[in-house]
């Protein structure tokens, strides 16, 4: 607690300025194009500043702009000499300094001091507010021109709701407010919503009418039927200042009931939280409009910027001590201190346990297996040595009988000798097509590399959309496939060359030969893709195979069976890559693309946790009537620090490690959500595009889930589009097309995108379930310049229409464009011309901007 002294103030006006403005600017105005000044009510200690502090500083140094702080401190020094001092310091800086291109202030005391001294401190520069609690004070400002800002809304019915479903048996509300600017306004917001509870008494208590003891028993003294919402509490009668952390202490102490807090703060020390607001939201949102003041983007006609920095947060903790029921919490709500379960709990040590189990598992079963093997031979030795002590007794008497039973116990020597042999074969073959197997392959390599004298190189094969044989034809016409090939590759084998069948469609051709420098040979790769590539028969069915093969050589680039085959499987992928059907070398280079990629795929888990993905949206128009028709969903992926990653450098890392489904389903349920918000705009007719992958369509319940999303959240069918590539619809088979076909009778839009960027083929065109094609940018951006290009986009529309089909351009970009597109017949288009991408707010507002079909 500070006790207020009014003899301080000019010491620490002096340190504000030393401290706060010194160490606060960004000092490189020479260099800064633009600049922004940040007034704040508090000091920099305060303890909802460095997080809108934090906020500001994202946004505005990702930008490269200045940025100045002035610390008003009427926290502790709330009278009129202190607001005359500043008033004369800030306006001798503003006069005698570079100009700024915006203010951002923060607070209600630093509003209203901006908004009395206007015309001698603002000038020329925008003003964007926020943090500010009184409504009144929000729309005389808002009233202002060049004012913009974001009204801090706490979102107090939200936690209305949320303490009444809490604590059912209430009927009276306790707000702790004080006497302070934000007190007052938030005892008005308060008292607006007595009439949505008609049960509840509204009671406001006033933290500054109280000494700190007579406080500390009327917490004591609350009854069970009273449900207590601190809001602000910093000035007691006795002009104590309290922070923020000594009144959530004093409040977590004397209470007998629950604290429920609207904002940031004090969850997890002893309150149970609430509807929250987030300060670094709001100094982002508040630094974003300033960046589009400069940029010159149009900001909203209301002044007011109407997104909600909120989120739900509660105390475990605090839940269990009174017995709060869990199942009234929103779904969304985060939970801290709730204990781990028992998975979560061990789960780092499951996979190495597993892994443990596993291999002790195989040595049992190996154990066991060779305990009978020798127990088996024992037995027979034990008998064949009792028939050698019968024949050494008979010895004597007959010659003849000697000699029959040696020749007898030749033959038992030789059936043993042949059955060990036999189990040799069946330890080191491969089941299926007879060739070495793993286990084999690696023994050979290993005794391969032993040998100094021995250089060679290891062929890793994997066969090309082998797995689509398995789903349209069956595994038993997969096996005879593999067969096939085995007994090829057999063919191949020579005393240089050893054929291998790792599992699955895997095989490895170990080529060696005794001189230390092995030259890889051109013409046995060409052989090699033509025995794959070879006509493969199988009951009377023609198949046709490619494969994708990584070399690696040793033993320059690996002394260990382990190390060839990893490196032999990142050049094959990397071959994959690269279009499948070739062979590719492996080079140290590969290995870190390998790490980079498994890095990703940390970092994309990561941002589907913590909700990093953004769903931007680009208009369609209808050329005919002017109207929108529609939007296309295009997710990017913004980090904490604010730097943007491409879909192109996640998308395919995503589709490679078998995860793009969940990125999908939050794409669809992105939309979903999009949609249900337009429509409480009045805009039910509005339609969403969402990209879906080939990878997607593979997954056996994907239709089902897909429906399910729009049933959750209770949307209409024939407001959701999916949107394909034209080379994803020719890499699924026959059996994923009838889920589409599904999907499409049940009244969802199937569109083709990027039309004439792959094989463009009419025929396909003609009988895949398409109802629209999108022409891709590269026919549009020269279709003003050459006429050829003119003519070929013609066609194209004509053909399409004829087909029964609507078309679509993508990248319009110019009106001259726009003009001959229309003149074409083309139906809709999309591109820069009308709008950029743009998040669901920007969207809102285009909606108001332009008719809706």
């Amino acid at each position: 607690m500070i006790k207020i002294m009014k003899k301080g103030f000019i010491l620490s006006l002096i340190m504000s300025i030393i401290l706060g403005n010194l160490t606060d600017t960004v000092i490189n105005f020479a260099t800064e194009a633009h600049r922004v000044l940040f007034i704040n009510s508090y000091n920099w200690a305060y303890d909802t500043v460095p997080e809108q502090l934090d906020g500001v500083r994202a946004v505005l140094e990702a930008e490269g702009i200045a940025l100045d702080i002035e610390y008003m401190d009427t926290k502790r020094f709330d009278d009129a000499e202190n607001y005359e001092h500043y008033y004369n310091f800030l306006k001798y800086r503003l006069d005698h300094g570079e100009p700024y291109d915006v203010i951002l202030v923060s607070d209600d005391n630093a509003l209203k001091f901006l908004i009395d001294h206007r015309e001698a401190l603002v000038k020329e520069a925008s003003v964007v507010f926020f943090g500010i609690n009184d409504s009144d004070r929000v729309n005389e400002a808002a009233a202002i021109k060049g004012f913009y800002g974001l009204y801090e809304t706490t979102s107090i019915k939200e936690n209305l709701d949320l303490a009444k479903a809490l604590q059912p048996e209430a009927d009276e509300f306790l707000i702790v407010t004080d006497r302070t600017t934000t007190g007052i306004g938030d005892s008005k917001s308060y008292l607006k919503y007595r009439e949505m509870f008609p049960d509840m008494t509204f009671s406001i208590v006033n933290f500054s009418e109280y000494s700190l003891e007579a406080f500390q028993l009327w917490l004591q003294g609350i009854k069970q039927n009273q449900i207590l919402i601190y809001m602000t509490m910093m000035v007691d009668a006795d002009e104590n200042v309290y922070t923020m952390n000594e009144a959530i202490a004093i409040l977590a102490q004397y209470a007998n009931v629950p604290v429920f807090r609207p904002t940031i703060g004090g969850v997890g020390k002893g309150l149970l939280g609430g509807y929250m607001k987030s300060y670094e939201k709001q100094g982002r949102i508040a630094a974003e409009a300033a960046v589009n003041i400069i940029n010159g983007d149009p900001m909203p006609v209301d002044s007011l910027i109407l997104e909600r920095p909120n989120q739900y947060v509660v105390d475990y903790n605090i839940m269990k001590k009174f017995n709060l029921n869990m199942a009234v919490l929103p779904e969304e709500t985060i939970i801290i201190n709730s204990p781990l379960t028992l998975y979560e709990q061990y789960r780092t040590l499951l996979v190495p346990l597993a892994l443990g189990l596993s291999f002790l598992m195989v040595i049992v079963v190996a154990l066991v297996f060779d305990n009978h093997r020798r127990r088996l031979v024992e037995l027979k030795l034990r008998g064949k040595n009792l028939e050698l002590s019968g024949l050494f007794e008979e010895l004597m008497s007959s010659e003849e009988e000697l000699r029959e039973q040696n020749q007898l116990l030749s033959q038992s020597r030789q059936q043993l000798s042949e059955s060990e042999q036999r189990y040799k074969e069946l330890a080191y073959s491969d089941i299926l097509t007879g060739l070495n197997n793993r286990i084999a392959m690696y023994r050979a390599l290993n005794h391969l590399i032993a040998d100094r004298a021995v250089s060679g190189a290891l062929y890793f094969i994997d066969l090309d959309q082998f797995k689509y044989i398995n789903d349209s034809r069956g595994h038993l016409t997969g096996d005879a496939v593999l067969c096939i090939i085995g007994e090829r590759l057999k063919r191949m084998e020579s005393d240089q060359v050893i054929a291998n069948r790792l599992g699955g469609d895997e095989f490895v051709l170990i080529v060696h030969e005794s001189n230390p420098n092995h030259e890889m040979d051109q013409l046995f790769i060409n052989r090699l893709f033509g025995v794959i590539e070879e006509a493969v028969y199988v009951e009377q069915q023609e198949f046709y195979l490619t494969c994708s093969i990584g070399i690696v050589k040793f033993p320059e680039q690996g002394r260990s069976a382990n190390e060839l085959i990893r490196k032999a499987d990142i050049a094959m992928y990397k071959a994959k890559e690269a279009g499948r059907a070739r062979a590719i070398v492996y080079n140290d280079f590969m290995h870190s693309g390998t790490e980079e990629i498994l890095e990703m795929q940390k970092h994309i888990r990561h941002a589907l946790e913590k909700n990093e993905f953004r769903l931007f949206l680009q208009p369609q128009i209808n050329l005919d009537k002017e109207v929108i028709c529609g939007f296309e969903g295009l997710i990017r992926w913004e980090k904490e620090d604010g730097h943007m990653i491409s879909p192109l450098d996640f998308i395919p890392v995503a589709e490679r490690l078998g995860i793009i489904h969940r990125i999908g389903q939050w794409v669809l349920k992105q939309a979903c959500d999009d949609i249900q918000y337009f429509a409480e705009m009045s805009y039910s007719s509005v339609k969403i595009a969402v990209n879906v992958s080939a990878i997607e369509l593979t997954r056996a319940d994907f239709d089902d889930d897909f429906m399910k999303v729009l049933e959750a959240c209770n949307i209409n069918p024939n407001q959701i589009v999916i949107e394909l590539t034209e080379s994803s619809l020719l890499e699924i088979s026959e059996t994923h097309l009838k889920k589409l076909k599904s999907l499409r009778d049940k009244g969802i839009e199937i569109h083709l995108d990027d039309f004439g960027t792959g094989y463009s083929s009419l025929n396909y065109l003609r009988h895949l379930p398409i109802d629209v094609v999108k022409i891709d940018r590269e026919f549009i951006k020269d279709v003003a310049i050459y006429e050829a290009q003119m003519l070929l986009t013609k066609s194209i529309i004509e053909i399409v229409h004829n087909l029964g089909k609507t078309v679509i351009a993508e990248g319009v970009e110019t009106k001259e464009q726009v003009d001959i597109l229309r003149e074409m017949g083309c139906d809709r288009v999309q591109g820069y011309y009308y709008a950029r991408p743009m998040c669901l707010a920007d969207a809102a507002v285009y909606l108001k901007t332009y008719p809706v079909e």
